[in-house]
């Protein structure tokens, strides 16, 4: 988020201490800029979020590392891989400016940068880069707090300990190079650490006939139980559900685009769940859950029994640590449901499953009443965690007081495929959120409580549909990073408060947000995005709902010169936000394309903050778009020739409770957007 004018606090504080000095009063200087985040001595590897802590005069931060400029960035947490230098000791600095370019200070830190930064678990045995053949033994040291590992051999789920030791047979894969990794976990569930090393295998082609990996030795009870290797029995027929809708496929250009079908918007309607102020929840309509392809197990934490085989509601399951056991014989096509109406203390780590694109694996729900909740009880980390894995849905949770994340779908290394979350109500997680928190707060460690982070920039085509997001602690609500297969974010409501941003995206190629709410944050934006990682990022934003807000549509680069970002945005509704509907800051080091047709902007203020219009490589295509509203007079940097200027919406209700803006029948901006621009929405705005 780019800072930007009309922070009043700020400026109330610097007359306050103009004052205070005027009187006498001895007051210390405050630094100018602090690096907060890592500290002084820290040891770091891979993503390192470097956060800042900036007065109110600054206007500009450069990032240094050992002495070159990394990036420009106004005062704000960002990622910095520290893979991009060698081991050892480096020094981070930020340097501050003002608006005229006056340098103001400085703050470095010295870190250490170590290729085993997660030192609760490290493999052993094989050494990295060594070759080998027949029987070989693996091997790893853990720290005290670590429950349990998990080993895989090129991504898949091999086995669990403990014991840390063991006997694979490495002619049971060809010949080549293979990555052996472990992760580790507490008991709680959440991942400690992470270790992985290369091998060459070579084994002779005469080699005897290829046998199992043994079976590990039993496993101490913990909780949640570690992943067993045992083969799910029986194959009753599931519950019927709906078959999955597909979602439509979207090609993005410049001016033109293909975009899904319109889908009717959701009604709004209290859920007693979550407490929001000054406006109740919107509830989207759900999203059909995959039809079941192969076996269904039931879970039911009142009348259900760890000693059943659980398929059967009449046979279900009990416990979040008897599925925990079952997760690493988990097949393809899969659903494990949870009984609705019922509570479960913690969360589930679903790291290493693998559905496929026709048989996904399916956490869903049976039954009737309430939403099956998982309660982190303000205590527990995640309510779902994975690092690899691909097409999985999670699908109709309540999911609360979690101390990191709602459901966070992170990538240790590589392309996760699939991965859905749908019709869930996250609410009250991420730091300070939780029940008997501080409030919440962002604390430097980029937590978004519903997340898919992959920071190999693959093609993954995540979906997350029709959620309620709210009471966000950490840094954004809903977060999709480095997914450039056309993620697609649709029919979410996401209510504040918020740190930065309700919905974000970066590094993202092809992403759809759209059908979406947001509201109730005083800081940030409704919707955002960035791109510092790759050649080319871009977003639809469309059908999307903005309002009592600070801002609305916000398209940055980040300051990674020859990076471009293009930002569609057609048949939005923005209403009264606190700031600017259209925001681009200042810089002109990345080349930004907004494309803006068939919106309502209705303000009473500035409808666009975009300091670098000037730059050459700004590009603003600009028509069919009712600026001001039903505010009627306003002021915008960009007027098309098809605009309508101040027209009133005729909303059906913009000041209830909740509040309807559908237009009524009498309204001028029915019929006048571009024809054709948003299939089956030909009028300007969302509804």
């Amino acid at each position: 988020m780019t800072l930007r004018r009309g922070f009043g606090v700020f400026r109330y504080i610097h007359i306050l201490v103009l004052w205070m000095l005027a009187q006498g009063a001895a007051l210390a200087q405050p630094a100018a800029v602090e690096i907060i985040n890592p500290t002084n001595g820290a040891i770091v590897s891979g993503p390192v979020v470097v956060a800042l802590k900036a007065s109110p005069d600054v206007a500009r931060i450069h990032l240094v590392i050992d002495g070159r400029r990394a990036r420009v960035k106004h005062p704000r947490n960002f990622i910095w891989n520290a893979s991009d230098v060698s081991e050892g000791i480096h020094t981070i600095a930020a340097k501050a400016y003002a608006e005229n370019g006056a340098y103001l200070g400085s703050s470095k830190v010295q870190i250490k940068v170590a290729k085993h930064q997660n030192a609760a678990v490290v493999i052993t045995s094989p050494a990295n880069g060594s070759t080998v053949q027949g029987t070989v033994t693996v091997a790893a040291s853990v720290d005290s707090s670590v429950a349990w590992i998990n080993v895989y051999i090129d991504g898949n789920y091999w086995t669990s300990s403990p014991p840390y030791s063991f006997a694979w047979n490495s002619a049971s894969v060809p010949n080549g190079a293979h990555t052996i990794s472990a992760n580790a976990y507490k008991s709680g569930g959440a991942l400690l650490g992470q270790s992985s090393v290369t091998t060459n295998v070579e084994n002779s082609v005469s080699s005897p006939t290829i046998t199992p990996s043994p079976t590990p030795s039993a496993t101490p009870s913990i909780s949640p139980t570690p992943i067993a290797t045992s083969t799910l029995a029986g194959t009753p027929t599931p519950t019927v559900t709906p078959t999955k809708t597909a979602t439509p496929t979207i090609t993005v250009t410049a001016t033109a685009t293909m975009v899904p079908t319109k889908t009717a918007t959701p009604t709004a309607t209290v859920d007693p769940t979550v407490t929001a102020t000054s406006t109740p929840d919107a509830t989207a309509t759900p999203s059909a859950t995959p039809t079941p392809n192969g076996v269904a197990y039931y879970v039911d934490s009142v009348n259900g029994s760890d000693a059943n085989n659980g398929t059967t509601p009449a046979t279900a399951w009990k416990s979040l640590s008897k599925v925990q056991s079952m997760i690493g014989s988990i097949k393809p096509g899969t659903s494990i449901l949870f009984a609705r109406g019922d509570t479960w203390n913690g969360g589930l780590e679903l790291t290493g499953l693998n559905g496929t694109a026709t048989a996904p694996i399916v956490f869903g729900n049976y039954g009737s009443g309430a939403l099956p909740v998982f309660d982190g009880g303000s205590s527990s980390e995640y309510g779902f965690h994975a690092t690899s894995g691909s097409h999985v849905t999670v699908d109709g949770f309540e999911i609360r007081n979690f101390t990191y994340n709602g459901v966070s779908i992170h990538s240790s290394g590589g392309t996760m495929p699939g991965w859905t979350v749908q019709n869930c109500n996250i609410h009250n997680t991420g730091p300070g959120a939780y029940a008997g928190g501080s409030g919440p707060y962002d604390d430097g460690e980029y937590r978004n409580q519903l997340e898919f982070l992959d920071y190999s920039y693959s093609c993954d085509g995540t979906s997350f549909l029709d959620n309620q997001v709210s009471i966000c602690g950490g840094h954004n609500c809903v977060q999709i990073h480095g997914d450039t297969c056309s993620p697609r974010i649709h029919g979410n409501t996401v209510v504040g408060p918020w740190d930065h941003n309700a919905i974000d995206v970066k590094a993202v190629v092809g992403a759809v947000v759209d059908g979406n709410i947001a509201y109730g944050g005083a800081n940030g934006a409704c919707f955002y995005i960035e791109n510092t990682q790759i050649p080319a990022a871009d977003v639809t934003w469309m059908e999307d709902l903005c309002y009592a807000a600070n801002s609305g549509f916000e398209c940055e680069g980040g300051g990674v010169s020859g990076h471009t970002v293009t930002c569609h945005l057609y048949n939005n509704t923005n209403y009264r936000t606190d700031q600017e509907a259209v925001v681009t800051g200042d810089g002109c080091t990345q080349p930004i394309t907004w494309d803006i047709r068939n919106n309502i902007f209705d303000t009473g203020q500035d409808i666009v903050y975009m300091p670098s219009a000037s730059c050459s490589n700004r590009i603003v295509t600009w028509d069919y778009n009712d600026d001001c509203g039903s505010a009627g007079t306003c002021s915008s940097l960009f007027q098309g020739p098809h605009d309508l200027g101040g027209a009133n919406p005729d909303y059906v209700n913009a000041t209830g409770n909740p509040p309807d803006f559908h237009l009524q029948a009498i309204s001028p901006l029915i019929g006048a957007g571009e024809i054709g621009l948003t299939p089956g929405n030909d009028d300007i705005g969302a509804y």
